[in-house]
Parts: structure tokens; C-alpha cells; sequence
């Protein structure tokens, strides 16, 4: 038993793959030694002990020598398998080489020790001599794929690489039938650049053998580089009359659909193959995530609950099931869910959501204990923690309280943009200018083109300064990197209302408006609207805001600065 777990278990497979390029040197020669008599002698079994804890420690370069040595020695062939697999991996070619060819004489009828020499071989840069042990693998197993081998070794200069191609063609003259050499032809013209050969070697596979899956996909791919992506789903549909359970096809198909701006058939597509591969949780992942983008929530919903069911991608479904809830108004049950989002990619996004309902709910003492738990948690959420809390504190107007917080953050984490960001909009609430524009400099300073920040400084100096030139510089700066943000274009009508260009304004305000009907920029609208006059429509605007936003300080503020309450 000891034997059969030192030379049989965890073999890596000899196959015809590999991706080092080797200089040519001409195949040694190799004398047959007898095979070794049993039991295995001990010296033997202690050699392949320590190789194997090697192997265990992943340090398969220093078990290769002790293996090559006992294969050497003995010629086993199950050694002699093990010690081709380490040298295959390792990415010795010349050892590859020798151990195949003994291992060939111990075993003249094995293809897997055929294969590691013609790999081995074709590594080096010895095509023809490669292509004689290819043919016969070919002849004896016709489905063997050696496509990667050709990557592995797509040639050096020019001449070798003429070398190379008039080896793929002879094997396919000798062999006219065989689509996997054909196929490895196709495979290194599409990734020489050379598309249409690689398409007609293709079609030519589709028509002789069209079960021959792998055609069709390296068909469709092409096509799809080409930009035709209608005619790259025509092959892959041809692809599943062939292979109904060709899921890969049917998962390409949906993929393009969705680059064809097809969201609602990806999503039937996403959902048969879900229904056909229950257990499948990537299937039905990217149903619920489909389903979700088109609104098509009970379905969304459904896919989410059976991803908690199969025990895969939990953070996820319990996200997505969270944000079902809270359009639907289940508060209770969307913190459940929110509050089960493991660390992860969406990790942040759910402390947000969660934190926002609890405000929203009127908890917000509890919201900032569980910011502070997760933030003891998990250390890396610390800054993040840090600014969702003192958000909760300046909207309750705790300002010289969220300051303080972020300031004791800033102390570890001092050039992190959220924080100075969080800080400058703060020092704006205190009356600190310096501080403000010192942040909000530190912010750009790691990316002047944060069309936030710009915006951000440019419309507090508006406000606060008479540097008007300055600060429409850097609004029209964030409105060239992002042209269609409403906030953006408020601003630049605040700073035309500040330099006296009254119409201009009210236009840029007005269509930030019909863009969103945020309460800050109705109580702009609305206050250029009064002073222009239009009292009625100004109280609208602002009656309009209220509801959305009730309590908004900005509508409530402007009325009370203008004697409009």
C-alpha cells in the first residue's frame, strides 16, 4: 500500500502541454537498464519518502533529483511516470526527455510516456523529429488535443516558426480526417493574428465533424474579436444542436446577448442553464443578478434564496436580498440579510445600506455601535467605519464630534481620500476654510481628475470666497471628465448666479432639476427663481423638494435666508 501511495496517488498528469521555451539541442541517447527485482529495496522506499514530503511542502524541484535518481536506478515505471510528471512541471525539458525515452523502453505501448517525449521534444525546438511521435499518437488515440503544445512553442524568428507550421501541416496530410490536428492548426493561426486561416480551418472542422465542440467556440471567439457578434451567437447556437449540454456555448451565448445590449434574453438564458445544472451557483448567481438589473425582482428574489439553499455565494445572495427588501419596505428582514455579508467585495455596500437604515429607522445610536463593532472586527473596515459614523453625526449636527473622529482615524490612515474628503466637507459646516481647502487638496493631489473633489472645492468657492474665475475652472474641469452629473451642472449655475449671469444660471440649474430632483439643487432653483420674481413657482420647487426630502436643511435654510417661511 505504501508502494502504490509513493508512485500512483496525486501522479500529475503527462500530458503534451507546456509554456517554457527551450534551445534546441539534439535528443540524447539513452541505454535500456533491466527492470528492478521486487519488493522495493528500502533504499529505495526511503528515497521516495522523503520526495513525496517534499512534494507535500511543495517543493517540487528538490524532490525531481531524488526521483529522477531512483528512476534511473531501477526503472520503474511507475517512478519513471512520477519522476516525468516533476520534471514536466518543473519545466525541465532535457530531463523530461531522457526519463520518456526510458520510460519507453520499460513501456513501448504507453501514450502517456509518448506524449511527455513528443512534449518534451517539440519544447526544445525538435518539430519533425516531434511530429513522427505525434503522428502515432494520433494514429492510436485520434482525440488526443495538443493545441497548448503548439502555444507553448510558437517559434523564436521566422524560419522556425515555417518550421513549425510545415510540421502541423504534414500531420494534417497524414492524417485528413483528424480534427484535432486541424484544430491545433486553427488554434495557432488565431493566436498568430492570423483569423481568417484560423476561421477556415474552423469551418472545415465544423463541416467534416461538427460534434467537434471546440471548433465552434475557438469559430465564435473569432467572429466575436472581428466585432460580429450576431453571427458569433448563429455558430454558437449551431454549437448546442450539436451539444445540448455544451454548457459553455450556452454560457458564451448569454454573455454576448448582454454585449448585443440583450439583458432580458441573457436572462431567460441564464435561467434555463441554472434550471438544467440546479447545483450550479454561478448559473444561478448571474440569473439574480440579470433578474435584479431588469427589475424583475420575484424572479431575482427566487434565484437569491436558492443560492442560500445550495450554500454558495451567501455574500452575495444575502446583498442582493437585502436591496430587494429595502425597495420593498422590509426593513427588519433587509438588515438581517445585510447585517449576514461576510467580508468581501460587497462587504462595504451592505455596512452602507445597513447603516442608512438604521438611520432611516430612527436607530441611530445602534447604527453607530455596529459600525464600531465591525470596525473591532475587521480592522480593515476601520476607515470606512470611520466616515459612515461621522456622516451619521453631521447629519444630526454633531460636527465637532464627527470631526473629532476622523481626525482620530487620520492619525492611522492619513492619506486615505475618503477620510480627507469626509473632513474637508465637515471643515465647510465649521467655518474652516484653510482646513477644507487643505483636504480637499491632499484628495486631488492623489487624482486630479476626482470630478468629486472638484466639484466640491470649486463650489465652496464659490460660496464662501469671491475666487469665482478660480472656482469655475475647477467646476468646468469635473464637468468635462463627467458632462451629464446634475451636481456638477448646479454648480457651474451657482457660480454663473455668483458672477451675476442670472439667465445662465437659471438655465444650468433648471436642467440640473429635470435631471434630479435632489433637494439641494430645488433649493437653488428655487432661489433663483424668487429673486427673480416667480415666487409662486419658486415655493413649488421647494414644496416639490420637501416632499422628497422632508426636513431638507437646504430648502428650509434658503426660505428662511430669503423671508420666504
Amino acid at each position: 500500500m505504501a508502494k502504490w501511495r509513493l508512485c500512483c496517488v496525486a501522479a500529475t498528469l503527462i500530458g503534451l502541454s507546456g509554456c517554457v521555451t527551450r534551445p534546441s539541442a539534439p535528443p540524447p541517447t539513452v541505454v535500456a537498464a533491466p527492470l528492478p527485482p521486487r519488493p522495493m529495496p528500502s533504499a529505495t522506499l526511503l528515497d521516495l519518502l522523503q520526495a513525496e514530503k517534499l512534494i507535500d511542502a511543495h517543493q517540487d524541484a528538490d524532490a525531481l533529483p531524488i526521483y529522477e535518481r531512483q528512476a534511473l536506478q531501477t526503472h520503474d515505471p511507475n517512478i519513471l511516470e512520477r519522476a516525468t510528471s516533476l520534471a514536466i512541471i518543473t519545466h525541465h525539458d532535457r530531463r523530461t526527455q531522457t526519463l520518456a525515452q526510458i520510460w519507453l523502453q520499460v513501456r513501448p505501448t504507453s501514450l502517456k510516456a509518448e506524449s511527455a517525449l513528443a512534449g518534451a521534444l517539440w519544447r526544445q525546438g525538435h518539430y519533425e523529429t516531434a511530429g513522427h511521435d505525434l503522428l502515432d499518437i494520433l494514429h492510436r488515440a485520434p482525440d488526443t488535443s495538443f493545441e497548448d503544445l503548439v502555444l507553448s512553442q510558437q517559434g523564436r524568428d521566422d524560419q522556425e516558426r515555417q518550421r513549425l507550421l510545415a510540421t502541423l501541416n504534414q500531420l494534417i496530410a497524414a492524417l485528413p480526417g483528424n480534427a484535432q490536428a486541424l484544430y491545433a492548426r486553427a488554434f495557432w493561426y488565431a493566436h498568430r493574428g492570423d483569423l481568417l486561416r484560423a476561421q477556415t480551418d474552423c469551418e472545415r472542422i465544423m463541416a467534416e465533424k461538427p460534434d467537434f465542440l471546440a471548433a465552434y467556440l475557438l469559430d465564435a471567439r473569432l467572429l466575436e474579436m472581428q466585432g460580429h457578434l450576431v453571427a458569433a451567437v448563429a455558430t454558437l447556437q449551431r454549437a448546442v444542436k450539436e451539444h445540448p449540454d455544451a454548457y459553455i456555448a450556452r454560457q458564451s451565448i448569454a454573455a454576448l446577448q448582454l454585449r448585443l445590449g440583450r439583458p432580458l434574453a441573457a436572462e431567460e438564458d441564464y435561467l434555463q442553464l441554472a434550471q438544467d445544472v440546479p447545483a450550479d451557483g454561478d448559473f444561478w448567481l448571474a440569473h439574480a443578478l440579470l433578474a435584479f438589473q431588469n427589475h424583475h425582482d420575484a424572479r431575482a428574489h427566487a434565484s437569491l434564496e436558492h443560492l442560500l439553499s445550495l450554500g454558495e455565494h451567501l455574500n452575495d445572495a444575502h446583498f442582493y436580498l437585502g436591496q430587494l427588501d429595502i425597495q420593498s419596505h422590509r426593513d427588519a428582514q433587509a438588515l438581517q440579510h445585510l447585517d449576514a455579508v461576510g467580508i468581501g467585495p460587497d462587504y462595504v455596500a451592505a455596512q452602507q445600506s445597513a447603516t442608512d437604515l438604521r438611520v432611516k429607522m430612527g436607530q441611530s445610536a445602534q447604527a453607530l455601535q455596529h459600525l464600531k463593532d465591525a470596525a473591532a472586527a475587521h480592522p480593515e473596515f476601520a476607515s470606512d467605519a470611520a466616515v459612515m459614523s461621522s456622516d451619521i453625526l453631521s447629519t444630526e449636527g454633531h460636527y465637532a464630534e464627527a470631526a473629532h473622529l476622523l481626525d482620530l482615524r487620520l492619525r492611522d490612515d492619513p492619506k486615505n481620500p475618503d477620510l480627507l474628503y469626509s473632513r474637508s466637507m465637515l471643515a465647510v459646516e465649521l467655518d474652516d476654510l484653510p482646513l477644507f481647502e487643505r483636504d480637499i487638496r491632499a484628495v486631488l493631489a492623489q487624482n486630479p481628475d476626482n470630478p468629486i473633489a472638484l466639484n466640491a472645492l470649486g463650489y465652496t468657492l464659490a460660496e464662501k470666497t469671491n475666487r469665482l474665475d478660480e472656482a469655475r475652472g475647477y467646476i468646468e474641469h469635473a464637468l468635462r471628465l463627467t458632462p451629464n452629473d446634475a451636481a456638477i451642472i448646479d454648480s457651474l449655475g451657482w457660480v454663473e448666479f455668483r458672477q451675476g449671469h442670472m439667465q445662465q444660471a437659471i438655465a444650468h440649474i433648471q436642467k440640473a432639476w429635470d435631471m434630479s430632483h435632489d433637494d439641494e439643487i430645488g433649493a437653488h432653483l428655487g432661489e433663483l427663481l424668487w429673486r427673480q420674481g416667480h415666487t409662486t413657482a419658486a415655493r413649488a420647487i421647494w414644496q416639490q423638494s420637501l416632499r422628497s426630502a422632508p426636513g431638507s436643511r437646504f430648502v428650509l435654510d434658503t426660505e428662511k435666508r430669503l423671508g420666504a417661511t
